[in-house]
């Protein structure tokens, strides 16, 4: 018997637009069971004459460019919103105000204070919401999370994680709407940092106290490939944040777009007891080590929700890349949320815990501005 199926507008059709779409629609042949299907049945696109017939040649029904149209097709059961980040509130609350459940890329709005009424938009509605973010749902951060849980490494004494990518060294690369404040609210550490300041509060806890700087290092930039016109970019190329967690203790994250050679991810909490690592293109690997017991091939008992998660995570013969792969196990778990009615689940990353990733974010970029000095939380 075929799974139910969830029918989404998509919101946006760029990059991640399409990563989403690919992992929706390679499920079925990645799981031996699904236990929901996803389909785009919608988009929504300021370019229909590019973004229209690639849609509609993977299955997409119908194309529009009016975003009332978009939402009031009455096949649509929920939206994906991956747009600009300036794009995200409005286009959030449209939804919301026909009730429809929101899945909505990251950093959820252009700053904590929007993140926030986004967050309470949800709440009064009381559908469901999930942001990709932090890699939650990656088999290493169920896992990991569960040795945390469990006593395994102790009281957490320090925790590190960093995101790098060398996708704007080169600075003949021209603007975009990610090198404008007015449309991204921030540069890396709004891109990539969120994500790893997302991965050790879920790991560690809330935060208290943020430290930070950050740092442009190309100044300006073409208007387009090849043009002699240049204009600022007014976004970090590069930052860095420490962080004091609520349970005591201490933190570093780091975010670049410049780190040639080096891109990837990192994350290694240390304990009382022992330490986690989880390291670069590993997520479906979680090393631990412990000062006593060698633990090669523990198995870690895992809550429901965590096996659950784990079931919709394909096998290694089947991966699509770690991109792909999680991106899909996202929109399938949206896609169980809004088949269940399930406001939320535990460790969910949803609309409220991105806007709590976001205060953490919004904090880094006021010590920023004022040469590094600590930002207690909650914000006022």
């Amino acid at each position: 018997m075929p799974p139910e199926t969830v029918r989404l507008g998509l919101m946006g059709f760029g990059y991640i637009g399409k990563i989403h779409m690919m992992g929706a629609r390679n499920a079925p042949l990645c799981l031996d069971s699904e236990p929901v299907r996803v389909e785009y049945v919608s988009i929504l696109t300021t370019h229909p004459e590019t973004a229209g017939p690639l849609a509609r040649y993977y299955g997409v029904k119908r194309v529009y460019t009016d975003i009332d149209e978009f939402l009031d097709d009455p096949e649509l059961m929920g939206v994906d919103i991956s747009t600009p980040n300036s794009l995200h509130a409005p286009q959030a609350y449209a939804a919301l105000r026909r009730n429809l459940p929101v899945y909505c890329e990251k950093p959820l709005g252009l700053n904590y204070a929007e993140a926030r009424q986004m967050a309470l938009a949800v709440k009064e509605r009381g559908v469901p919401s999930l942001v990709p973010i932090g890699s939650r749902l990656a088999p290493a951060m169920l896992r990991a999370k569960a040795y945390i849980e469990s006593g395994l490494i102790g009281d957490i004494l320090t925790a590190r994680a960093h995101l790098f990518h060398s996708s704007y060294l080169d600075a003949e690369r021209p603007t975009g709407w990610r090198l404008q404040n007015s449309y991204s609210g921030g540069g890396a550490m709004a891109d990539l940092g969120i994500h790893v300041i997302d991965r050790l509060r879920y790991l560690v806890g809330d935060v208290t106290r943020v430290s930070a700087k950050t740092r442009t290092f190309i100044a300006d930039r073409p208007t387009t490939k090849g043009s002699k016109e240049r204009i600022p970019v007014d976004v970090d190329d590069w930052g860095c944040a420490q962080l004091e967690f609520a349970n005591g203790a201490s933190g570093v994250v780091e975010a670049s777009r410049i780190s040639s050679g080096r891109d990837g991810t990192q994350v290694e909490v240390f304990g009382t007891k022992g330490s986690i690592t989880i390291g670069e293109g590993e997520w479906p690997t979680v090393h631990l080590f412990d000062v006593h017991t060698d633990y090669r091939g523990l198995a870690v008992e895992l809550d429901p929700v965590k096996r659950e998660l784990l079931s919709l995570y394909p096998g290694s013969k089947m991966s699509m890349g770690g991109m792909v792969n999680m991106h899909m196990v996202y929109v399938l778990r949206f896609g169980l949320s809004v088949l269940r009615n399930e406001f939320t689940f535990p460790g969910a990353p949803d609309f409220e815990e991105a806007a709590a990733a976001q205060e953490v974010l919004e904090a880094a970029y006021r010590s920023s501005a004022q040469g590094g000095a600590p930002v207690d939380l909650p914000l006022p």
